[in-house]
Parts: structure tokens; sequence; C-alpha cells
């Protein structure tokens, strides 16, 4: 369609026109771009690459600006409710406790005050064929085993004491998969 969906990153589309495409004998068309490589070099794509990934760069920024004002306003932004928890029907940006799930949760915070190490606390779920927090999800009953970690998770986290936290890590960049971990 156009050269911003081979990518937006201005020296790796670079990169793939000028010399990966010609060397493997490959035409590369985009439409909307007028950009034929069977007419020979087109000397406005460098350009076009870049004003790419300046539009990629100013998206990402408004929408980490948008996330950042919806955490900062106590709404929830994560991709699932914790366990436990559902979306409001009313507001998605608000958690309401998920009768079908919470039992789980009051067990296991249950057995863990009356003693029990969560290996013990996962046996025992299994035991008694509790569907896993990703059964769940998933709308399986039951596929996978509690694990102590998925336990020391639920107990560790501060949702269940009424905490939203949120915004633990932020990317370097947009361009980047890497998270760096945000002190409190």
């Amino acid at each position: 369609k156009d050269m911003s969906r081979l990518g937006r990153d201005y020296l790796q589309v670079g990169y793939y026109t000028d010399d990966y495409f010609p060397e493997k004998n490959v035409r590369f068309i985009a439409v909307n771009d007028c950009v034929d490589s069977a007419d020979g070099e087109n000397e406005l794509a460098p350009f076009r690459n870049v004003m790419n990934e300046m539009y990629a760069r100013d998206i990402s920024r408004k929408i980490r600006f948008a996330f950042s004002a919806r955490m900062e306003n106590g709404d929830f932004v994560g991709a699932f409710a914790p366990f436990g928890y559902k979306r409001s029907a009313e507001n998605r940006h608000k958690l309401v406790i998920d009768e079908n799930t919470a039992y789980i949760v009051k067990r296991i915070f249950f057995e863990s005050s009356c003693g029990k190490k969560p290996l013990e606390i996962a046996k025992g779920l299994d035991f008694d064929n509790v569907p896993t927090p990703l059964d769940f999800r998933k709308g399986i009953s039951k596929s996978k085993n509690w694990s102590s970690a998925t336990i020391l998770k639920i107990l560790k986290n501060p949702v269940y004491l009424g905490h939203l936290e949120q915004g633990k890590t932020s990317k370097i960049s947009f361009r980047s998969k890497k998270s760096l971990d945000i002190p409190k």
C-alpha cells in the first residue's frame, strides 16, 4: 500500500529498499507513494521514511501520555483484570469483584493466613480441581496446574489490598522492546 507498511524505522526500510531487495532481485512497489523499484531509485523515499518514523514517534508519545493521565486518574489500564476482579460494565477502567473467581482468591488468602505454604495451597487447589487464572481467562474448565509462583503472585499483588499499582515499567523508546523498571 505505502512505504509505512514496510516499516517505520527509516534505517531499516532504507536497508531493505536500497540493499536487500535489489540484492535478492525483489521488486518493491508502494502504490500510494508511487514507488516502484523497477523505475529506478526514488529520491523522495528516504524523506518519506523519515516522516513515517516521526509520525510513529509522535503517536507513541501521545499514547503514553494518555495512559499516564488515566493511571494518575486512578483508572485501570491493564490488558486483563487481576484474577478475582473484572472490568465494570459501566466503566471499563474500573475494577469490580468477579464473584465467579473471588472465592478462590479468598481461599488463597485464608489458607495463607492459617500458615499454609504456597505450594501446599497450590496442591490443595489442584486436588479440588479448581481452574487456574489462565483456565478462567481462556474459558476452560481445567487444563493447567496451580503453581506456588501463581499463589505468591496473588498474595503479593497490592490490588487485593485495594491499591492499584500500574506503570511499573517503561520502554526505552517506541522502537525498543526492552523495558525498564520504574522505582516505586
